[in-house]
């Protein structure tokens, strides 16, 4: 694959040098020159030494002749009466001329060229076969095989060289990523709740044995996504998250639909997936929308048909429209007192539902009383508003069960679960008709209007975020994890833009931090306690003197069992230092956290190791066996840097001129580490594979490049400084000493120049350690 560089370079050329540049094949000037110097003695090839002999190249069409040639050359290459000709063409060629240009016109187009004005003024000479030059050739063929024997090793050994740094410096990038993964996961509690089969699968890999679990990992990422709504509302179990839900009140809705949802989804029918949600432990938040979901299970709960004589926890179905009619005899008035006897004992139900506003705190009983002294065809039209939605919700129960069953035997259809448009359908029905449900308390009646009107409002985000959620169960369902968390990204992105919107206000930053220390001063004293109560009972277990075999065995699990705890709950204190300590970062970053959500929402999807890798090397940060220097005092390594250079050199008659491109130096590097500061280290280079890493890129790896020890040794001096937070990049200043490109590939001849480099940091192999006391 060409570089960006290249193609601003073609088109700056073609700017200077018009559309005839390309409009023809060009041909390079060291092959034109050698066919014009041949054709001024009699040869119209251009000839070049192989392994075996000599090749042609026809220096009109480039053509290739056969290779490996001895015998000299036939009659019709030695013509001298063609090598004007072949002279004309190729200098034409040269300044955008026809191949049909004239001898005159070729003269007055190179007539300021002190090189070849002159060319077409002596005539070829003709080809003898004792010429000197035929000599000449024969001789660059022998010159040619100098030092073929040692070519190929150095070309299996840089090339080798070459891909285990390619190799290791994309592996040290994805152990970069699970390293900072753990690093970062274990400050934020969410992931343990809802990732918990992937957080007990990575807590105790070492990141760079993170290739051993690859699989595992995929496993308990899709059993934990096959989880994932029904894990969301768990999130309220960490006060971070209650004291969001505090303040952006639009979390209970993504709480609620995930719980209902999740049951309605699995095997719950509706009457219950909504009863359920009232034991939600969310909905004892003291906010208007927790308010709105208790209304929405007081009205469905209150609907179903459940006798006194039927226990709570079962499946009940709603009344329905028509037996409110035959119920009624159709007579409105009848229909009206119904009415009546219905909103009086949801008044009394809804006493301890309590709402917020600036005019004053109610209930949700008080929400009702605007419909006293109501007509008879208002409580008429009321009560149908109502049944009609319980009517519906029913029927759309009745016709769940054969939709999913309908799903399940498509499903082998697909390879994979299948999630019918009918299902979703039904889903969203079910959202809006509990909204309708609870006409009786949103309605606007003339009282309490600033509470009915916030209803209102929420009643117009729950099918939204309901919404979000049922795409999340969908795309889940179908293993496009991805698409799921996309769904749910956008749902946290209202918290997430609130809290970077009002982190600026000291008063609401300070009072925010200040509730969740609250809180996890509160867990703090619960640890403390417990703790004290293990060392307790340590103390009087180590006060037993067992004597049978048995006894000595259930003291040691008890023990056993016991430290576990007291271990776990000091990491646990810990953990809740560092969030104390670091309340800012801890509480203003959910974006932070919704990036590694769609991390592992992809590494879930892939399909292979391979494609695991590419996204961790695309996720990218920090952390690899680079870290290894910067956890001790002092490192002796055989290391290699694999990245760019740039570098300003002065040459004679030139003036400055700005080279850059890939290097890739290998050497001894002795460092000095400061962990999270990063590290210093003297690199003493001896090879640089820079160039072989850049063409095997360039080629993706198809070829094998042919190196001579000419083209590996760079010895090096420079300076390397260790990026901090355990990136696995270092930045590097120096001497080194290369061969010019323009040298004999059997010479030695070392430059210096003074470049800098940005690079991946691969120890290859440490030599002496010296670790931190």
């Amino acid at each position: 694959m060409k570089s960006p560089l290249y193609f601003w370079i073609l088109l700056v050329h073609m700017f200077f040098t018009g559309p005839s540049a390309l409009a023809q094949h060009s041909q390079s000037a060291i092959y034109d020159a050698i066919a014009l110097m041949n054709a001024k003695h009699g040869i119209n090839v251009i000839m070049m030494p192989d392994a075996r002999g000599y090749h042609t190249i026809d220096p009109l069409t480039g053509v290739l002749g056969g290779v490996g040639q001895t015998a000299p050359l036939p009659a019709t290459f030695t013509d001298s009466a063609d090598s004007e000709g072949i002279i004309i063409r190729i200098l034409a060629r040269n300044v955008g001329l026809p191949d049909t240009a004239s001898r005159d016109e070729i003269k007055t187009a190179y007539a300021s060229n002190p090189f070849l004005k002159d060319i077409l003024d002596v005539a070829p000479k003709r080809f003898g076969s004792g010429s000197i030059l035929l000599n000449q050739i024969e001789k660059l063929f022998v010159d040619s095989q100098s030092g073929l024997g040692t070519t190929s090793v150095f070309s299996n050994l840089s090339n080798g060289t070459a891909d285990f740094l390619i190799k290791r410096a994309q592996g040290e990038l994805s152990v970069a990523v699970i390293q900072r993964l753990k690093d970062f996961t274990k400050h934020y509690s969410e992931f343990d709740v809802l990732f918990p089969r992937t957080m007990n699968l990575i807590k105790p890999v070492a990141a760079y044995d993170y290739a051993k679990t690859l699989n595992a990992m995929k496993s308990a990422l899709q059993e934990d996504f096959s989880h994932f709504p029904a894990h969301l509302p768990g999130l309220y179990s960490i006060p971070r998250y209650q004291e969001y839900n505090k303040r952006v009140p639009l979390m209970t809705l993504l709480f609620t639909a995930s719980e209902m949802l999740t049951a309605l989804d699995g095997k719950k029918n509706i009457s219950r997936s909504i009863h359920d949600l009232d034991t939600c432990r969310f909905l004892e938040a003291q906010n208007n929308y927790s308010g709105f979901v208790r209304v929405v299970v007081l009205a469905s709960d209150n609907l179903r048909k459940k006798t006194l004589a039927q226990a709570e926890g079962s499946e009940f179905d709603y009344i329905s429209t028509s037996e409110i009619e035959k119920i009624t005899n159709g007579k409105l008035a009848n229909k009206a007192e119904l009415a009546r006897y219905f909103l009086g004992l949801l008044y009394q139900k809804g006493k301890n539902i309590p709402f917020w506003s600036v005019s004053g705190n109610v209930t949700a009983s008080a929400l009702l009383e605007g419909w006293e002294g109501s007509s008879d065809i208002e409580f008429g039209d009321l009560l149908d508003k109502v049944s009609v939605a319980s009517e519906t919700i029913q029927k759309l129960a009745m016709e769940l069960p054969k939709i999913k069953e309908a799903d399940n035997g498509t499903s082998p259809l697909w390879g994979k679960p299948f999630f019918s448009p009918e299902r979703y359908v039904i889903y969203n029905q079910v959202i809006m008709n509990t909204i309708l449900l609870c006409e009786p308390f949103i309605a606007d009646r003339g009282t309490n209007t600033l509470v009915q009107q916030e209803l209102q409002r929420i009643s117009g985000y729950w099918p939204t975020f309901s919404g979000h959620t049922i795409n999340m169960i969908k795309a889940l369902s179908q293993q496009e994890y991805s698409l799921a968390i996309d769904d749910l990204v956008h749902l946290l992105d209202l918290v997430s833009r609130y809290m970077e919107d009002r982190k600026g206000e000291a008063d609401f930053k300070k009072d925010l931090v200040n509730d969740v220390n609250g809180r996890i001063d509160q867990d703090v004293k619960a640890i403390n306690n417990r703790i004290m109560t293990i060392k307790k009972e340590l103390n009087a277990i180590n006060g037993l003197s067992p004597t049978t075999l048995l006894e000595k065995a259930t003291v040691y699990d008890q023990k056993e069992s016991l430290s576990r705890e007291q271990d776990y709950l000091e990491q646990q204190l810990k953990e809740l230092d560092w969030q104390k300590k670091n309340a800012d970062k801890y509480v203003f970053k959910l974006y932070k956290v919704t990036e590694y959500y769609k991390l592992f929402a992809a590494l879930g999807q892939a399909e292979n190791g391979q494609q695991v890798e590419s996204l961790l090397e695309s996720y990218a940060l920090p952390s690899g066996s680079s870290r290894i220097k910067k956890e001790t005092d002092f490192n002796l390594a055989f290391n290699a840097y694999v990245g760019g250079y740039f570098a300003r050199n002065k040459t004679g008659g030139t003036g400055f001129s700005n080279q850059y491109g890939l290097t890739a130096p290998i050497g001894l590097a002795l460092s000095r580490g400061w962990r999270k500061a990063g590290s210093a280290s003297l690199l003493a280079g001896m090879f640089d594979i820079g160039g072989i890493i850049r063409y095997k890129l360039d080629n993706e790896g198809a070829y094998q490049q042919d190196v001579n020890l000419v083209g590996l040794i760079s010895p090096s001096l420079q300076v390397v400084y260790g990026f901090p937070f355990y990136l696995p990049l270092s930045f590097g200043a120096g001497w080194q000493w290369t061969t010019p490109v323009t040298a004999s590939s059997n010479k030695i001849h070392l430059k210096p120049h003074f470049n800098l480099f940005l690079a991946v940091d691969i120890p290859m192999f440490n030599l002496s350690v010296v670790r931190k006391k």
